[in-house]
């Protein structure tokens, strides 16, 4: 992973979450690292990789790759593989929340 600090010019995108999740959308560009703020004020989950992808919220029992939390009012950077095409899906357990996605290097 680059250590340089995230871009300024980082392409973004924005996924309406609600508590069905949202349709499958590819990211903006390749990139090794995505930002994810949450701008609602519920957490929201995302489901990020190749192919189609349906955010889950989590349950009790088996973990699952489809729910990695957002929490509300935060930004969460998460590294993503190889730069290869990456598509993302949103949900809330509750309420609404809009995400606004950036794909870049760095930190």
């Amino acid at each position: 992973m680059n250590s340089n600090p995230f871009t300024a010019q980082a392409k973004g995108i924005r996924v309406a979450c609600t508590t069905s999740a949202s349709s499958s959308v590819a990211l903006p560009c390749a990139g090794n690292v995505v930002r994810i703020f949450n701008g609602g004020t519920v957490p929201a989950y995302v489901s990020i990789g190749t192919g189609t992808q349906t955010a889950t919220v989590p349950t009790t029992g088996a973990g699952a790759a489809t729910c990695t939390v957002i929490p509300a009012g935060w930004a969460v950077t998460l590294s993503i593989p190889n730069d290869s095409a990456q598509n993302i899906s949103g949900i809330t357990g509750s309420g609404t929340a809009n995400l606004d996605v950036y794909v870049g290097e760095g930190v």
